[in-house]
């Protein structure tokens, strides 16, 4: 099976998320954890746009519902907010279920 990676860059001044090469719609996920439905993908801060990612990337990784709600904003805070906002970024499934892990240890 082949491994997801996700990717944000920047393309003029609209910030895109793939998944796969395949762009991710913001307003799939928003609406499930209660966001505006406008809400987008950003990254570099804290916000609703950096919410709406980390949930997003995390239920794409697990496809578990009350995990990825009980835990995103520990992965905004700690992976999201920290990607620099003027540059682009990739993560690939791996990474982002060793944070989980490594998270679920301390819960």
């Amino acid at each position: 099976m082949r491994e997801n990676i996700y990717i944000g860059k920047i393309n003029n001044g609209k910030y895109i998320v793939t998944k796969n090469n395949e762009p991710m719609s913001p307003k799939n996920y928003s609406k499930m954890i209660g966001l505006d439905d406008r809400t987008e993908f950003y990254w570099g801060y804290h916000g609703s746009a950096p919410t709406n990612l980390a949930f997003a990337l995390l239920y794409e990784s697990t496809n578990d519902f009350k995990l990825s709600k009980q835990i995103h904003q520990a992965f905004k805070s700690e992976i999201i907010s920290k990607l620099d906002m003027e540059l682009g970024w990739s993560l690939n499934e791996s990474e982002i279920k060793q944070w989980l892990c490594n998270k679920e240890a301390l819960l």
